[in-house]
């Protein structure tokens, strides 16, 4: 019978014994030709002069707008912002989950103290005896196989995803901050054109009135101009409560009760112009992505995880140690006579356990191929998100000089027309309808601006971007400085 069972445990750890090794699937197989622009001259070009290009000597993309007040504001959300706040524990748990994985790839060593003291009868009487005992113990698990270091660096590897997602998020809000301040200032400059307006309209109407009044027009062309003012009017209560959502969102964003009191003050009316960019981008520099890396790093943690599973069908060694000392007396405690120690090692091999093992190990490789496909879902993903931001910058552009030109036309068409209607050539009604296709067409060129810097922000989320690195190391640079005062 012991020769069968021995026969039976070489037999299962023969077969079973087929180590997995982690790192040789490629993410990036059947991907590498697929580029935002393959050209010669984009693809073979180096990132750093793509970014320069960018965004000048920083990819701190929200300062080629030149705008102090706009760089103060995102400063203060990335700092105070709750959602980053969230993200930066979450980022601590993750790594110290990873010191705990690498931790048990050495050995565990301990010490032990007793001391106590009894009394029982004896034939002579109660005896009243003392006991001493002090020992040290160390054990250690052999990593024959690999399992303790493919589950410290999934560990790892997951510390480092949560830190990209860390990433992301400063990415996410200083995009959302930058949307809604310029949210604000599209609503003060929509609320500059609309009294602009109403005070072109009102003088247009007080012509009218006095036109009436010497007989030349009828009072149709007075009830037109009142009702032309009274209408354009209504517009103002809308914008007011766009701005004042807009301010209560950027309070939110900056971790800041969301009321007016809180909310910042941005006496910009005007948007900028956005700045200049490059139309052809290498798609190497979606690489720099917190969603890419993430991907990548999850994947790389469930490769590992593989090799845990497979490394769990296999027979487990350990080692472990004890030296001390007991006796009644603590001084003698330690002296030859009263040494003790012992050394252990101690083997564990599955042999039935009804498929469990097997079956983790398949589960895990499924995991694997999931998360595999997620990374390529990612990249084209991106991708897309790239060429739809330069879409949309090169489309806004040409809107924008349109609509430029547009207005232009429309401010001399309404000269014209008024100078017609208040000579008598014309009629009220084409006057009125310059002025509304004027007003209209401001209107669209505020909107197709805002659009644009809307498309500036989108393709600078879609690039990623490195700066969020000095934003990690400054956060940990405080966590240290914390930790040490405490």
């Amino acid at each position: 019978m012991r020769r069968f069972i021995l026969l039976l445990m070489l037999s299962t750890l023969i077969t079973a014994c087929q180590p997995y090794k982690a790192g040789h699937i490629e993410p990036d197989a059947g991907l590498s030709n697929i580029g935002i622009n393959n050209s010669a001259d984009v693809a073979n070009s180096k990132k750093s002069d793509v970014i320069e290009k960018l965004y000048g000597q920083t990819d701190r993309w929200w300062e080629t707008f030149e705008d102090d007040a706009l760089n103060s504001l995102i400063e203060n959300a990335l700092l105070n912002n709750l959602q980053i706040k969230g993200a930066r524990e979450r980022t601590l748990q993750a790594r110290e989950l990873a010191r705990q994985a690498g931790a048990s790839k050495l050995p565990k060593i301990g010490a032990g103290f007793s001391a106590g003291r009894s009394r029982g009868p004896g034939m002579s009487g109660p005896n009243t005896s003392n006991s001493f005992s002090l020992s040290a113990s160390a054990s250690y698990e052999l990593d024959i196989w690999g399992k303790l270091g493919s589950r410290a660096r999934s560990a790892v590897y997951e510390s480092e995803g949560a830190q990209e997602q860390l990433k992301a998020l400063y990415m996410s809000i200083s995009a959302e901050a930058s949307e809604q301040y310029f949210s604000v200032i599209q609503q003060n400059e929509q609320l500059a054109l609309s009294l602009l307006t109403l005070d072109s309209l009102d003088r247009i109407r007080q012509s009218v009135e006095l036109r009436y009044t010497k007989g030349l027009v009828s009072s149709l062309d007075v009830y037109q101009a009142r009702q032309n003012l009274a209408l354009s009017s209504t517009e103002k209560p809308g914008l007011e409560m766009n701005k004042e959502t807009a301010l209560l969102a950027l309070s939110m964003i900056m971790g800041q009760t969301p009321t007016f009191n809180n909310a910042p003050n941005i006496k910009a009316e005007v948007l900028p112009d956005p700045p200049a960019f490059p139309k052809e981008i290498p798609s190497s520099l979606i690489e720099r992505r917190p969603d890419v890396q993430t991907a990548l790093l999850a994947l790389k943690a469930s490769d590992e995880r593989v090799a845990v599973a497979v490394a769990n069908r296999f027979p487990s060694f350990s080692l472990s140690a004890a030296y001390g000392g007991a006796s009644s007396d603590m001084d003698s405690m330690l002296e030859s006579p009263n040494i003790f120690w012992n050394l252990l090692m101690q083997t564990a091999l599955p042999i039935f356990d009804a498929g469990r093992l097997r079956s983790e190990v398949r589960r895990s490789k499924s995991i694997l191929r999931e998360r595999l496909s997620a990374y390529h879902g990612t990249i084209l993903n991106a991708l897309r998100e790239v060429n739809t931001a330069l879409i949309k910058n090169e489309t806004g552009d040409e809107q924008v000089k349109l609509y430029e030109f547009s207005v232009k036309a429309g401010e001399n068409t309404l000269r014209v027309a008024e100078d017609q209607y208040l000579q008598g050539l014309t009629d009220y009604v084409n006057l009125l309808n310059a002025q509304q296709q004027l007003y209209q067409t401001r209107k669209n060129l505020v909107l197709s601006k805002r659009g644009l810097i809307s498309a500036r922000i989108e393709l600078a989320r879609a690039l990623g971007g490195t700066w969020m690195d000095e934003e990690v190391k400054n956060t940990e640079t405080k966590e240290a400085e914390n930790e040490d005062e405490h």
